[in-house]
C-alpha cells in the first residue's frame, strides 16, 4: 500500500512532445542523395535521420564539443580542457593526442565524432608526487616549473610508450606511460629555454633538443642510468654553429641521419648527425625570425616560414650556400607554423598512378586566426581556407590527408575534415568587370558546360571510385570510415595496453613525418616535388579573358583643354579674405564657361550651381554676423540699412560680406571655398 500511495503522490509525466513537421521537398532530396552517395563514398550507410544516436562519450569535468553537419561525418569536432594549450602530438597508432602547456599535460581519445579525455599525466605525476614525498607531502616549485611544457613528442616503436617534454628552464623530461610514477628520466645540459624536441623517425631512441641558448643537442635514450634519484645520461652530441636560438628543427623523413633547423635570424641549416662541428648547408633564408620548418614527404624539399610574411620552398638535393627558394608563398600575415600536407595518390593514364604531396598547411600570428592550404600549383590564391579558429593555432599536424588537428591557447583541441571545406577558388565569383577612368575595358568571363550532370553519370563516377578504393586501400577513399567501428581500439593507456604494445595499421593515414619513417605504408616512394610541379594539365582554364575601349567615356583633347583653362590658383593669404571672397565666384562662373563651351552642359550647370550656393552661404553669414555686432557709434540708420541689406559681392568695401566675417569665420571660408574648387574642378562628365 506504501508503495502504491507514493506512486500517487507523484507528479503526474509531461505529455509526449508533438510530432515533427514534415520535411520539405528539398531536404528530404538531399537527404535522399546524400545517403544514395554514402555506400560509394564511405563504404557503409549512414545512420537514419530519425534513428536513435547513442550518448557522446564525455569525460568527467571536461566539456567535449562536436559540431556535426548534415553530411555523414563531421566536419568540425573540438575538445576543450580549459587551459592554455602550446603543444600536440599525436601517438604511434593515431588514435590519441598528447597535449601540453603550462598548466596541462594529458592524452585525449580522438574518433570520428568525439575528443574524450583519456589520461592525465600532469595529475598523476602531482598525485605521485605529493604520496612519495616525506618532506610535506606538496610538489615543489622546482617541480611545477618542470612540468610547465613548451614542446611535446610522442615517440614509436619499442619507445610507443615514451614521452618528451620541453621545459622553460632547460630541461627535457622524459615520461613512461608505463610507470607508476610517469616520470623516467630528466635531460638537462642546456641553459636557456628549449623550444623543440623531435624523435628520430627510424629509431625511437634517439632525440634532438633545440635551445634558445643556440645548440642542438643529440640523446639516445637507451643510455639512462640512474643519478642519485632520478635517471639521466649525457648527450652524444653537441651541435653549435648557430648564432642565434634555435626555433625550430626537423629530422629528415628519408635520411635518418640527417635533420634540419630554423633559428632567430631567419637562418636554416641542414646537418648531418655524425658531423656536429659544421653544417652540411646554412642558408639565409628570411630577413626575419624561421619560426617553422618542414621537410617534404621526398626529402629533398623543405619548406620555412618566418616572421617576413614569406613560406619558402629549398630543394635540399642542392648544395649550393647561394641557392634561391624554388617556390615562395606570400602570406597575409607572420607564419608561425608550417605542415606538408600527407601523399595523396594520383592516377594517370597509361600509368598505375604515384604518390603526390604538392599543399601544405600554414598558420599566422595573434592578428590573424586563420589557416590557409596552399597549393603551390596555383600560390598565389590558398586552395582552402580555415576560418572557424577564434584564436591563432599554437600547434598544428595532420592527422590523415582530410583530417587536420590543431590547438590554441584558449585550451581547445579542434579536428576539422577538410572534405567538408570548400576549395576557396571556387568561392570566389570567375566573373568579373573593370573599366579604367580613360575608357579601357577588361572582363574575364566563366565558359559554360553544354550540359549538366546527370543522376546517372553521377552513379558511374561514385562506382568508379569505389572501384579504385577497394584496388588500392585508402587512396580514394574517405579518411575514416562513416560509422565508428574503425575506431573501436582498446585504450591506448587502458591496462591491456600497458601490458603488450600495439602496432600501427600500416596503412598511408598512419604517415607520421615526425614519428614513422615516410615508406610505411605508403605503397612506394613519393614522387619529387619538382617533378610533381611539372606534370602538365595541372589546371585548365574555365575562364575568357577580353580586353577593349569604350568609346565616349574620356575625351583627351577636352580634359587637356579644361585643365589649362580652369581657374583654380586662388590667392590664400592672411591678408586677401576680401579678395577671396570676390574672386571665388567669379573663378566658378569662368569654370562653368569654360565646360560649356567644350561641350560639357551638365559640368557647366555643377559649377553655376556651386557659385550660387556659396554666394548665398556668404550672405546668410554676413547677415547673422551683423545682427550679433553691436552698432557702432556715430553710424547712421541708413548705413546701418545698407548693411543689413547686403549688396552685391563684388561691390564696394561697404557692401563687401568679408568686412562682417569675423576671423575664424574667414578662415572656415577658406578651407571650404578651396575644397569646393578641389573637388569639383575634376567633376566626371556624365
Amino acid at each position: 500500500m506504501s508503495r502504491i500511495s507514493h506512486d500517487e503522490n507523484k507528479p503526474p509525466s509531461p505529455p509526449p512532445a508533438p510530432p515533427l513537421p514534415p520535411q520539405r521537398y528539398g531536404n528530404r532530396a538531399a537527404s535522399a542523395l546524400a545517403r544514395f552517395a554514402q555506400p560509394f563514398i564511405y563504404a557503409s550507410r549512414p545512420p537514419s535521420a530519425h534513428g536513435d544516436r547513442p550518448p557522446e562519450p564525455k569525460a568527467s569535468g571536461v566539456r567535449s564539443i562536436t559540431r556535426r553537419s548534415s553530411s555523414p561525418a563531421s566536419r568540425i569536432t573540438a575538445h576543450r580542457t580549459g587551459l592554455p594549450i602550446h603543444a600536440l602530438d599525436i601517438s604511434p597508432s593515431r588514435t590519441h593526442a598528447i597535449l601540453a602547456g603550462r598548466e596541462i599535460l594529458k592524452t585525449i581519445h580522438v574518433t570520428e565524432a568525439a575528443c574524450t579525455e583519456d589520461f592525465n599525466l600532469r595529475s598523476s605525476i602531482i598525485a605521485y608526487a605529493a604520496a612519495h614525498d616525506v618532506s610535506g607531502g606538496t610538489i615543489s616549485a622546482k617541480h611545477k616549473d618542470q612540468l610547465a611544457a613548451t614542446d611535446v613528442k610522442w615517440s614509436h616503436g619499442k619507445y610507443d610508450t615514451t614521452i618528451a617534454t620541453a621545459a622553460a628552464n632547460g630541461q627535457i623530461v622524459i615520461y613512461d606511460l608505463n610507470r607508476p610514477g610517469v616520470e623516467l628520466a630528466r635531460l638537462h645540459e642546456h641553459s636557456r629555454q628549449v623550444h623543440r624536441v623531435a624523435f628520430n623517425p627510424f629509431q625511437g631512441a634517439l632525440l634532438l633538443s633545440g635551445s634558445q641558448d643556440t645548440t642542438v643537442r643529440l640523446w639516445d635514450l637507451r643510455a639512462l642510468a640512474r643519478d642519485e634519484s632520478v635517471m639521466t645520461c649525457r648527450s652524444v652530441y653537441k651541435y653549435s654553429g648557430n648564432n642565434e636560438g634555435v626555433r625550430d628543427l626537423r629530422w629528415s623523413p628519408t635520411e635518418g641521419v640527417e635533420f634540419a633547423v630554423g633559428t632567430d635570424n631567419g637562418v636554416i641549416q641542414r646537418w648531418d648527425l655524425q658531423k656536429p662541428n659544421v653544417p652540411l648547408l646554412k642558408i639565409n633564408a628570411h630577413e626575419k625570425t624561421c619560426y617553422s620548418i618542414d621537410w617534404h614527404p621526398d626529402g629533398k624539399h623543405l619548406a620555412s616560414g618566418g616572421a617576413d610574411k614569406n613560406v619558402k620552398v629549398w630543394d635540399f638535393s642542392s648544395m649550393d650556400r647561394r641557392m634561391k627558394a624554388s617556390w615562395q608563398i606570400r602570406a597575409p600575415k607572420p607564419v608561425y607554423n608550417v605542415r606538408w600536407r600527407p601523399p595523396t595518390w594520383r592516377p594517370e593514364e597509361g600509368t598505375p598512378g604515384h604518390w603526390n604531396s604538392t599543399q601544405l598547411a600554414t598558420s599566422y600570428d595573434n592578428q590573424d586566426p586563420r589557416v590557409h592550404v596552399w597549393d603551390l600549383r596555383r600560390p598565389y590564391l590558398p586552395s582552402r581556407e580555415l576560418d572557424s579558429f577564434d584564436i591563432t593555432s599554437t600547434a598544428m599536424l595532420w592527422h590523415s590527408k582530410n583530417l587536420f588537428w590543431s590547438v590554441n591557447v584558449a585550451g581547445v583541441f579542434t579536428q576539422t575534415n577538410l572534405n567538408f571545406i570548400n576549395r576557396l577558388p571556387d568561392t570566389r565569383s570567375a566573373n568579373t568587370v573593370a573599366i579604367a577612368s580613360d575608357g579601357r575595358l577588361a572582363s574575364f568571363l566563366e565558359k559554360r558546360s553544354g550540359q549538366g550532370v546527370s543522376m546517372e553519370e553521377m552513379g558511374r563516377h561514385f562506382v568508379r571510385t569505389n572501384k579504385h578504393a577497394g584496388s588500392s586501400g585508402e587512396k580514394f577513399s574517405s579518411s575514416y570510415s562513416a560509422t565508428e567501428g574503425s575506431f573501436e581500439e582498446t585504450s591506448l593507456l587502458g591496462s591491456s595496453f600497458k601490458t603488450r604494445r600495439q602496432k600501427a595499421p600500416s596503412t598511408q593515414s598512419s604517415r607520421s613525418f615526425g614519428g614513422t619513417p615516410p615508406s610505411a605504408g605508403s605503397g612506394g616512394p613519393v614522387v619529387r616535388l619538382d617533378e610533381a610541379l611539372q606534370k602538365h594539365n595541372l589546371y585548365h582554364s574555365v575562364q575568357m579573358a577580353a580586353c577593349g575601349r569604350i568609346s565616349g567615356v574620356f575625351e583627351a583633347e577636352a580634359f587637356i583643354f579644361l585643365a589649362r583653362h580652369y581657374q583654380l590658383n586662388v590667392q590664400m593669404g592672411p591678408k586677401a579674405n576680401s579678395a577671396i571672397l570676390r574672386s571665388l565666384p567669379e573663378a566658378l562662373d569662368h569654370n562653368a564657361d569654360v565646360a560649356a563651351y567644350v561641350g560639357h552642359y551638365r559640368l557647366a550647370q555643377s559649377w553655376r550651381i556651386l557659385a550660387l550656393a556659396l554666394q548665398k552661404e556668404l550672405k546668410t553669414r554676413a547677415d547673422r554676423n551683423l545682427a550679433r555686432r553691436p552698432l557702432r557709434s556715430g553710424q547712421s540708420d541708413k548705413e546701418e540699412k545698407v548693411h543689413s541689406n547686403g549688396g552685391a559681392l563684388g561691390g564696394g568695401s561697404k557692401n563687401d560680406p568679408a568686412m562682417f566675417l569675423p576671423d575664424s569665420g574667414k578662415d572656415s571660408l577658406k578651407q571650404s571655398g578651396s575644397i569646393a574648387l578641389e573637388s569639383g574642378s575634376n567633376m566626371a562628365t556624365p
